[in-house]
């Protein structure tokens, strides 16, 4: 569980893990973060990107909103080509 205090205002009356989501009319879907891959792989259709899904962290008293992803080190070893 995360137990960090808000950044804004110290808070911690903080939602660690909320889902950002992108609505159309008919549907929402997760938002995510997508990074180029320092080196391309597949044969005939390349993968040329990761993504992660984009979460929120947000403070019940000051209202801040703090975007991550789980998936950070993927998404940096990806773009290094580690």
């Amino acid at each position: 569980m995360d137990t960090q205090p808000c950044a804004r205002c110290a808070s911690t009356n903080v939602v660690a893990d909320a889902e950002v989501r992108d609505y159309d009319a008919s549907s929402h879907r997760p938002l995510t973060v997508v990074v180029p891959l320092a080196r391309p792989t597949g044969g005939l259709i390349k993968k040329t990107s990761e993504s992660g899904e984009v979460r929120a962290r947000v403070c019940g008293d000051c209202g801040a909103v703090e975007l991550f992803t789980p998936q950070a080190a993927a998404l940096a070893a990806a773009y290094r080509g580690a």
